[in-house]
């Protein structure tokens, strides 16, 4: 009887070893550290490898969307052991002329044979409620053995209409498509004798955006934030200085008619937060259309 009282003692005290064993171990582990909380947008961007979705919080913020910063935790990486981004930087054509859904205004091209850059006469072909086909005349200017052919579909806001030119109308068109510091860059640009008919442009630089668009009287300068944060866009087209802040929509004229310019957005990066980003620290985004005149019913 003794024997088994023995043993059951010692079966019971080798149940036990793990337990306080365990329990020791927890006693010496140390404390976990305090989460720490994201104080300015950067450290949250700066492990965010997607260009796209970077964007898309850096206009969140421009438009109040974001929720507190200090209501978000510090990406836990650190970003010194990250493994640099490899960026492709081989201009592409765009795979679609899809407009994304819930675009305000937008404009995307097809080329076939596919192209990433010309500057250069093109005919209207044809001429569609919501898109535009051209022929691009000048095969040296595209790089191909034959005539590419460009297709446009866009969207203005809301009560904008685009003044319809006939089919075979001589136009001159920029085109340019590319992704360079891992933001996408494009510019489409219809003009008529330097007038604008449609132009759409996505543009940045790694200073304070300026740009002079030769071939339709258009310049645009970028400005630092004032007081309010915000960055304006001066954009002087035909003559006349427009200065916008970004969703903002401004009409002028030129000698073909009446246009309307929208600014999208501008983003601008304090000077000393430049080295720290990877897509573009300055972009902005416009439209400049051709207005269909309007009949005395407002038609």
């Amino acid at each position: 009887m003794l024997m088994i009282v023995r043993a059951e003692s010692k079966l019971g005290a080798s149940c036990l070893l793990p337990a306080l064993f365990a329990a020791s171990l927890a006693s010496c582990r140390p404390a976990e550290p305090a989460e720490r909380r994201v104080e300015d947008l950067e450290e949250v961007l700066a492990a965010v490898p997607d260009s796209a979705m970077r964007e898309r919080w850096r206009e969140a913020q421009e438009a109040g969307r974001l929720p507190p910063l200090d209501s978000l935790r510090v990406p836990t990486n650190p970003i010194g052991t990250r493994t640099a981004a490899t960026v492709d930087t081989t201009r592409q054509a765009p795979p679609s002329v899809q407009i994304p859904q819930g675009a305000v205004a937008d404009a995307r091209a097809a080329v076939t044979p596919a192209i990433t850059d010309y500057e250069g006469p093109a005919i209207l072909e044809e001429v569609g409620a919501a898109s535009m086909t051209l022929r691009l005349t000048d095969t040296t200017a595209a790089g191909a053995a034959t005539q590419p052919r460009m297709e446009i579909h866009y969207t203005l806001p809301t009560g904008a209409r685009l003044a319809q030119l006939p089919a075979s109308a001589p136009v001159s068109l920029t085109f340019h498509e590319s992704v360079e510091s891992g933001s996408q860059r494009r510019i489409i640009a219809v003009t008529e004798e330097r007038a604008a008919v449609l132009m759409r442009v996505s543009d940045g630089n790694r200073t304070p955006y300026a740009r002079t668009f030769r071939g339709a009287q258009l310049s645009v300068r970028q400005n630092a934030p004032g007081a309010d944060s915000i960055s304006t866009v001066t954009i002087t087209y035909a003559g006349r200085a427009l200065t916008m802040r970004p969703g903002e929509r401004q009409r002028t004229r030129d000698a073909r008619g009446e246009v309307e310019i929208f600014l999208e957005s501008s983003y601008y990066t304090p000077e000393e937060r430049v080295q720290l980003a990877e897509g573009d620290p300055y972009h902005v985004r416009f439209m400049v259309y051709r207005l269909a005149p309007t009949s005395p019913q407002g038609d």
